[in-house]
């Protein structure tokens, strides 16, 4: 497949192109454009395309401008052409923005975006792999993305299984942040195994939001943690919750929360609390609504539970 930029002069100019290899069973590319009028054009050199033939295993394409579908097929003979364009974006939506300080090895490392569906089918808003994209080693880099009122997943991934970060006695340390409007929507690099995921909330940004940072002691493993809203008929509903892995040291959650009764309970599978044997790194955790804290702590038994509630709009907050 290629894509082209449509020129008035009539020499439209290749601004990308792709050659599948043998094997390949799925292949993401990601690109910026320029405003302008573009050509996307997939081939297929048996004539029959990618869906659906005797000898089974259809495929099909999909071509995503801002996170949102814009071509889409899999039925066609030797060549299909569509054309689209692409306008200078403006965000009237939440704005959402992922930082990534590498390490050593940018190679290893990529992330998604997907919104949360109902029906179980979580729908990819952006996707970034740092070795199709070249990045170098210690390099920062900043995507950003206007989002629509929704719940979302953000995974990052490192196929040596190291995370980004620390203390592997040699290299760089990395990290990575993702934040909308200010508040921290997910934050780490110390993690094991392939990927981490965090889930949030994106909403209006004069919201009244709820910020959970916990710093684990030596055990982050044992520690959750889970808000949850009380409904009119009295019933418990999850608003948000998180169950930390081994090896993390830190862990940032925000949400958005409307009007309502909550309760944030924090748990310790040993009974122990995060705090403090002798000997033994403590931990502790804070709570804030709308910048004012509200419950903090870290010396608790199995568990440990803040009540709040919400009565209105956030209060607005002075300029100068």
């Amino acid at each position: 497949w290629d894509i082209e930029q449509v020129c008035t002069s009539g020499d439209d100019l290749v601004v990308s192109t792709y050659d599948a290899k043998d094997g390949e069973v799925e292949h993401i590319e990601t690109m910026c454009l320029e405003e302008g009028q573009y050509r996307f054009t997939i081939y297929d050199s048996a004539g029959d395309g990618l869906c659906c033939d005797s000898h089974g295993g259809g495929g099909y394409y999909v071509v995503a401008l801002n996170g949102a579908v814009i071509l889409q097929g899999a039925e066609f003979e030797s060549i299909e052409t569509a054309v689209f364009e692409v306008i200078e974006p403006t965000c009237d939506q939440a704005e959402v923005n992922v930082t990534v300080f590498f390490d050593d090895d940018p190679d290893e490392t990529s992330w998604s975006i997907a919104r949360v569906s109902a029906f179980g089918d979580d729908v990819v808003m952006a996707t970034f792999d740092a070795m199709e994209r070249e990045v170098k080693m210690r390099a920062e880099h900043t995507e950003s993305l206007c989002l629509e009122e929704g719940l979302y997943r953000f995974t990052i991934h490192d196929k040596a299984r190291d995370g980004l970060c620390c203390g592997h006695g040699h290299g760089q340390d990395g990290n990575y942040t993702v934040m909308s409007h200010g508040s921290v929507l997910a934050h780490g690099g110390d993690f094991v195994g392939s990927n981490k995921t965090s889930t949030f909330n994106v909403t209006d940004p004069n919201c009244n939001r709820v910020n959970v940072n916990v710093v684990f002691d030596d055990y982050p493993e044992l520690t959750s943690w889970d808000i949850r809203r009380f409904s009119t008929l009295g019933h418990e509903i999850v608003e948000m919750e998180y169950d930390a892995g081994n090896g993390e040291i830190e862990h940032t959650e925000s949400i958005c929360l409307g009007e309502g009764q909550y309760k944030f309970t924090i748990y310790d599978d040993d009974g122990y609390g995060m705090c403090c044997e002798s000997g033994e790194k403590a931990g502790h955790y804070n709570v804030t609504l709308n910048g004012v804290v509200i419950g903090e702590g870290g010396e608790f038994g199995s568990n440990e539970a803040i009540a709040f509630n919400i009565t209105g709009p956030p209060p607005r907050q002075s300029l100068g």
